[in-house]
């Protein structure tokens, strides 16, 4: 998929305009952040429909689609629910999302017409530990900057803790859950009542974030995945067993360990390191590219606007290039362990 597909198909779900709209508006905004970066790109596309919008009816219709009142969605039923609105205003400033979430779904909506950011936290079980933990979750806005922290859960067993079955047996958990005495299939606990089975498991915790055009995301996490709808100007991302999956980037820094990445485009730079995780961008087209990974696979294809440094190294993961072949105004550095890269 291409830029403009991509951003075309954003406009038709995002904004409801037709596709010939779409099409129109994603081909403009192109041209002009060929040359400006994201913030100037984003004013100089608005002022643009705008002057237009008399002469043009496709402007006219995505002028006033994006100048229209949108409600604000609840598409889901949840139970533990902490959320807030960040209040924005008329010029659409893009905002800085910091989010922190151990566990669970992070999705990020770049809405072309949102002039607010907008959070929210919810767990998909009713009591417990994750529930808890979401209604814990911290929700803050200052300026343009929106904090999004989920707790970690309370422990299900708490450190040098001894229980006892009903057969006798001892079994003692410390900070790395050992065992005194024979276990016995069925025995329950009765030191502090029985255990409950759901809480043993990872009940989700789902987060979502929506902001407006031109804004950047910075997360950590252990185990959530990261979804992100729309173009988003920055990702700086720390992970370590959560996926990556992503629409249109501007510059992304990824620090992961065995999470797949899946993006479909990056526009500006990529520096991302991972250990056991494949790294897929099926088009890059910015300056300066760095993927190194231990074991992982390693694909990008590179579009011809594409320019300066492209390295990709993987110590026993394949590497794959397209679109680098006969590209004298590249500087590619692809290899792995055992030899050169596949480039085309």
């Amino acid at each position: 998929m291409n830029t403009a597909d991509e951003l075309s198909r954003q406009y038709v779900s995002l904004l409801g305009v037709s596709e010939h709209t779409a099409s129109m508006a994603a081909n403009l905004y192109l041209a002009i952040k060929a040359t400006k970066d994201y913030a100037r790109a984003q004013k100089e596309f608005v002022q643009a429909l705008r002057q237009i919008a008399h002469n043009e009816p496709w402007a006219a219709e995505m002028v006033r689609k994006i100048d229209e009142p949108r409600p604000s969605a609840s598409g889901h039923t949840s139970h533990a629910t902490n959320s807030t609105t960040a209040e924005g205003n008329q010029r659409r400033t893009p905002f800085l999302a910091h989010i922190t979430c151990p566990n669970g779904r992070v999705t990020v909506t770049v809405d072309p017409a949102a002039t607010v950011a907008t959070a929210t936290v919810r767990s998909t079980a009713s009591t417990g530990r994750w529930a808890d933990a979401a209604r814990r979750a911290t929700i803050r806005v200052v300026g343009n900057r929106v904090t999004v922290v989920v707790p970690k859960p309370e422990p299900l067993i708490t450190n040098s803790t001894t229980f006892h079955s009903a057969h006798g047996s001892s079994y003692y958990f410390g900070d790395h859950v050992t065992v005194a005495g024979d276990f016995h299939v069925g025995d329950h606990v009765t030191n502090v009542g029985r255990m409950n089975s759901a809480e043993a498991g990872s009940s989700r915790i789902e987060v979502d974030v929506t902001l407006p055009l031109g804004s950047g995301v910075t997360m950590t996490t252990r185990n959530a995945d990261l979804i992100i709808h729309g173009a988003l100007a920055k990702l700086d991302l720390t992970t370590l067993n959560g996926s990556l999956t992503a629409g249109v980037l501007g510059s992304v820094k990824v620090r992961g360990h065995n999470g797949p990445l899946t993006i479909s485009a990056v526009q500006e730079s990529a520096d991302i390191e991972t250990h056991n995780a494949p790294t897929t961008i099926a088009t890059y087209s910015g300056s300066d590219a760095r993927i190194v990974s231990h074991n992982g696979s390693i694909g990008l294809t590179v579009a011809r606007t594409a320019r300066g440094r492209i390295e990709a190294r993987s110590h026993q993961g394949a590497v794959t290039l397209h679109g680098v072949r006969g590209r004298y105004d590249l500087y590619v550095d692809a290899r792995n362990r055992y030899g050169a890269a596949r480039t085309y």
